[in-house]
């Protein structure tokens, strides 16, 4: 067998030399925010009493779902109650451009006025930033639906979004496979309330965006192979002699047989950039 060999720019380079045997996954977390900071999300108005980032104190409100972090509409008490126009932005653009699909997923726990009526409501927003869609925000639903829709705010008024009360922290997915070809994504938590009632609010916690990178398929007779690092390889391939480099930042992961190759190159960006290879399912270099 040929022998493997590294290279590296100035930067130092992340390689997984050791084998990861396990379970195949086919998604990976593209960007992940567990609040032990308030991250990578900013309050949208700093300067007001709305979002707030820390330890909820509050009695009857959760808590945080984890750790001492979280974001929620006061951390002390009940949100404000008059016309209540708010939201938190991940200020962090994330690329979804190499991945076939997305989800976004988190952590909520919700108390809002009524357990009848949805007069204070909470959604959650996309901004994708392509040529066709750069600057605006466009109201997403989470797999199985919002609680109903809203009936008291006239921001969200008939639109379907998250109301009433629930059962202790719960669990929220969104499918944002339609974004993926966006170089660029940014969401938001806004939430609006009406001029009357308040209880303990929003809180979020544990935000995670996860998504199945693009496969990556060579073509018998194209010579070495230059591909990047955020790739699916589930098919087996002969490299029939040739040379494979693999840059950039993220996890390719093999699912497949590599077979044939000469040399095998992979570049990171820097020790915090790194590309990670993953084995998994019995595939991998051989």
């Amino acid at each position: 067998m040929s022998k493997i060999i590294f290279l590296s720019f100035i930067a130092a380079i992340m390689i997984i030399a050791a084998i990861l045997i396990s379970s195949y996954i086919s998604a990976i977390v593209i960007f992940q925010d567990n609040f032990t900071t308030s991250g990578g999300f900013i309050n949208s108005t700093p300067n007001r009493a709305r979002w707030e980032f820390g330890n909820v104190t509050q009695t009857g409100a959760g808590g945080c779902y984890s750790g001492s972090g979280c974001w929620k509409t006061n951390l002390t008490g009940n949100y404000l109650e008059a016309n209540l126009n708010a939201s938190i932005i991940l200020n962090v653009p994330v690329n979804l451009s190499l991945y076939l699909t997305a989800n976004i997923s988190f952590w909520h726990y919700r108390k809002f006025e009524d357990i009848n009526a949805q007069y204070d409501c909470g959604v959650l927003d996309i901004n994708a930033t392509n040529v066709t869609k750069s600057g605006i925000w466009t109201r997403i639903s989470p797999i199985g639906g919002y609680t109903g829709k809203c009936v008291g705010t006239s921001g969200l008024l008939n639109q379907l979004s998250y109301g009433l009360q629930g059962d202790g922290w719960e669990f929220a997915v969104f499918n944002i496979t339609n974004y993926t070809n966006n170089d660029f994504i940014k969401t938001r938590f806004f939430f609006q309330t009406d001029t009357y009632g308040v209880d303990r609010g929003w809180s979020v916690d544990n935000f995670k965006i996860e998504g199945e990178p693009l496969p990556c398929t060579y073509v018998s007779g194209m010579g070495n192979w230059d591909i990047d690092c955020n790739c699916n390889l589930t098919r087996n391939t002969n490299l029939l002699g040739n040379n494979i480099t693999i840059n950039g930042t993220g996890t390719m992961l093999i699912t497949g047989n590599i077979t044939n190759w000469k040399k095998v190159n992979i570049f990171g960006k820097n020790v915090t950039n790194k590309c990670i290879i993953r084995c998994t399912k019995g595939g991998c270099f051989r």
